[in-house]
């Protein structure tokens, strides 16, 4: 773009490439910024692993870009647009890879990950939560809040929290054992 040394007309004569150079320079930063907020970049000591990482966030932001321009209804409403449709690319690209899976998964939440993704559930969206079998702790509802017990064992009626201690006794709720 700059074939000659010319000079600005400015006070201070700065050359025309460092003028150019100054308000162009900001793009770089902005995309950092940008692909700072959500990024697959991990702590590592090899050089080719940071340079992967930088391309995987550049290539998904751009991938980002081109799919809000073309589809620009897509989830209007929502501030974490791009949290989601990262969410989706990861799935879309996960998805062939999990139907060709030849051995069972080791734990039970990705065995039911696999199985909702064989059973066929794409029209189900990406955030919904998956049934792996497991129960939810929770606070025991009758311990005092200073003690945060932790339990997932429920009473049968109203289903509130209590822990192997107020198990023994009655439920708070309902008044049954």
């Amino acid at each position: 773009m700059h074939t000659d040394a010319s000079l600005s007309t400015r006070e201070d004569m700065k050359p025309q490439m460092i003028l150019d150079y100054n308000s162009t320079k900001g793009g770089v930063d902005n995309l950092d910024k940008v692909t700072a907020t959500y990024s697959c970049q991990r702590k590592t000591a090899r050089w080719p692993l940071v340079i992967f990482y930088n391309i995987v966030d550049v290539s998904a932001y751009n991938a980002y870009v081109l799919w809000t321009e073309i589809n620009q209804q897509w989830n209007a409403g929502k501030l974490y647009r791009r949290r989601l449709f990262l969410e989706e690319l990861g799935k879309a690209l996960v998805t062939p890879m999990i139907q060709r899976r030849a051995r069972p998964a080791r734990s039970s939440a990705a065995a039911a990950v696999i199985e909702k993704v064989k059973m066929g559930s794409s029209s189900q969206s990406a955030v919904d939560p998956v049934d792996t079998g497991v129960k939810k702790r929770k606070r025991c509802q009758v311990c005092p809040s200073r003690d945060d017990i932790k339990t997932s064992t429920s009473c049968v009626k109203c289903k509130s929290y209590i822990c192997r201690k107020h198990t023994v006794t009655f439920c708070p709720s309902c008044g049954e054992h």
